[in-house]
C-alpha cells in the first residue's frame, strides 16, 4: 500500500497534528532532521507504541516533505486515541487509513466503499468498451460458453457517444476489453483507439496477439496507448495452447517478441503488461513461463501471472465454495462478501450500446442497467437496477443477481491471486 503524502495525513495538518511542547516551532536544518528521523526509528524498535516518539517522527518526515507511511500514520493515532477517545477528527481519519491497508470490519468497509462511490455521484473511474464480440479463441479461463457471439461490430456514431459520455462522467481509464471479443479483430480498432488518446482518456487495449501482422505490431507499438495488455502463459505449445484454446504458442509467442522489441525502437511511453492466467496452479509453469518471457526481453515489472477467477461461477477452478455453490482458488468460505469493486469502478459497454454494471465479467449483459444509446451513464448509474445491485451486496442477498451470487471476486479485501 502507497503511503500517503505530508498533505494526506491528518497529522502531518495544519491545526490536527498534536505537537510536543518545546518542538513544533524549532527550526531544523536537513541533515538534522535526517538524523532526528534516524534517532526516533531506532528508538521506536524498543518503545514502539511511544506516541511523542511516533508524532514526532511524522512530523520531521512531514517537515522533510516525505510520505508518511499508513501503518505509522495507524499506529500514531491508535496512541493519541488512548489519551483523548474523544477525538472524533482522528476516529474518522483513523477509518480512512484502515479501509486503504484493508482492515476494517466487513459492515464498516463497505460503508466506506460506499462513501467512495457516492462522493464520486456514482461516476465510475473505468469504462470497458466491447466494440466487437467477435474472438479467435475460447480461452479455458473465459466464459465464453454464456456469452453472444454474433461477431458484431460497434459503429462508430455509437463508439462516439460512448466517448461524450465518458468525457461527462470523468472517466480515467478507457479500456478496449470485455468479458468477450477480441478489440483489434474490429476493422476501426486503431481509428477509435487514437481518438479515445486524442480525447484525454488513458488507453488500455487487451490482445491475444496470435493473429497480429508485422505491421499492426509496429502500429500497436506506436499508438501512444496507456497500456498494451498481452494475455499469455505457456512455455511451450502444450502448455500454452490447452489454456488459450484455437492459439498458436509459435504466433503468440513470435509476436510478443516482435511487439516488444518494436516498442523498444519506438521509444514509448506505452507500459507493456503480459497477462497469464495459470488455470491449474501449477509453480512449474509460472517459473517456466517467466523464463521464457525474459528470454523475449520482458521484464519483471512487464509481467502479471495469476490465477483465475471462476468468471461468475461458469468455470470451476480450485476447491467447492458451500457460500458460492461453484469452484473457487479462493477460500470464499471464510471470506467476507465486500461491495464489488467491479461494480463500484468497472461498467462496460457492449457492443450494442447496452451498458452493464460488470464490464469484466458479464458477457451477455445479464447485468445491463441501461442503454446509452438513449440515457446517459450518469442516469443509468443513480437508476434503480443498479442501485438495487449495490444494495444487494450491502444486505449479502445476491439471489437476484445469480452471476454475482456464484462469483468469487468480491470476496476477501483482493482479487489478487498471484500464480
Amino acid at each position: 500500500m502507497a503511503p500517503q503524502t505530508p498533505t494526506e495525513s491528518c497529522l502531518a495538518a495544519p491545526g490536527v497534528m498534536i505537537e510536543l511542547d518545546g518542538v513544533a516551532n524549532q527550526e531544523h536544518t536537513p541533515l538534522t532532521l535526517v538524523a532526528e528521523e534516524a534517532s526516533l526509528t531506532a528508538l521506536l524498535e524498543t518503545d514502539p507504541e511511544n506516541v511523542d516518539l511516533l508524532q514526532r517522527l511524522c512530523t520531521v518526515l512531514g517537515e522533510q516533505g516525505k510520505p508518511i507511511p499508513m501503518e505509522l500514520e495507524e499506529r500514531t493515532i491508535f496512541g493519541h486515541l488512548r489519551r483523548e477517545p474523544e477525538r472524533t477528527d482522528l476516529r474518522n481519519r483513523l477509518d480512512v487509513i484502515q479501509h486503504r491497508l484493508g482492515k476494517l470490519p466487513q459492515e464498516r468497509e463497505n460503508l466506506m466503499r460506499l462513501a467512495d462511490l457516492q462522493e464520486r455521484d456514482y461516476k465510475p473511474t473505468n469504462l470497458y468498451v466491447q466494440i466487437t464480440n467477435h474472438c479467435n479463441l475460447r480461452c479455458a479461463m473465459c466464459g465464453h460458453r454464456t456469452a453472444i457471439k454474433d461477431n458484431a461490430f460497434m459503429d462508430r456514431a455509437l463508439f462516439n457517444r460512448v466517448l461524450d459520455e465518458a468525457e461527462v462522467s470523468e472517466v480515467n481509464n478507457l479500456f478496449f476489453a470485455a468479458a468477450f471479443g477480441e478489440t483489434l479483430l474490429h476493422p476501426d480498432a486503431f481509428e477509435y483507439m487514437a481518438e479515445a488518446a486524442r480525447r484525454g482518456f488513458k488507453v488500455t487495449v487487451a490482445t491475444n496477439g496470435n493473429y497480429l501482422t508485422q505491421a499492426q505490431i509496429e502500429r500497436l507499438a506506436q499508438a501512444n496507448l496507456y497500456c498494451i495488455q498481452y494475455s499469455f502463459f505457456g512455455y511451450d505449445a502444450l502448455s500454452y495452447e490447452k489454456t488459450y484454446i484455437r492459439g498458436k504458442f509459435a504466433e503468440a509467442s513470435e509476436n510478443l517478441r516482435l511487439l516488444k522489441a518494436a516498442m523498444v525502437r519506438a521509444g514509448t511511453a506505452t507500459e507493456l503488461m503480459v497477462n497469464g492466467i495459470n488455470l491449474r496452479a501449477d509453480p512449474e509453469g509460472t517459473r517456466k513461463t517467466r523464463e521464457l518471457l525474459a528470454s523475449m526481453g520482458i521484464e519483471d515489472h512487464e509481467i502479471r501471472l495469476s490465477l483465475p477467477n471462476n468468471f461468475g461461477g461458469v468455470i470451476s477452478p480450485g476447491n467447492r465454495q458451500k457460500s458460492i455453490a461453484a469452484k473457487s482458488y479462493k477460500d470464499v468460505d471464510e471470506l467476507p462478501l465486500q461491495l464489488c469493486p467491479q461494480l463500484m469502478w468497472t461498467p462496460g459497454i457492449m457492443v450494442d450500446g447496452r451498458m452493464t454494471a460488470c464490464g469484466c465479467l458479464d458477457n451477455n449483459g445479464s447485468l445491463a442497467i441501461g442503454n446509452i444509446q438513449d440515457s446517459t451513464i450518469g442516469e443509468m448509474r443513480h437508476g434503480e437496477r443498479y442501485n438495487r445491485m449495490v444494495e444487494a451486496f450491502l444486505s449479502g442477498d445476491l439471489s437476484e443477481f445469480p452471476i454475482c451470487k456464484r462469483c468469487d471476486v468480491p470476496y476477501g479485501r483482493s482479487n489478487e491471486r498471484p500464480a
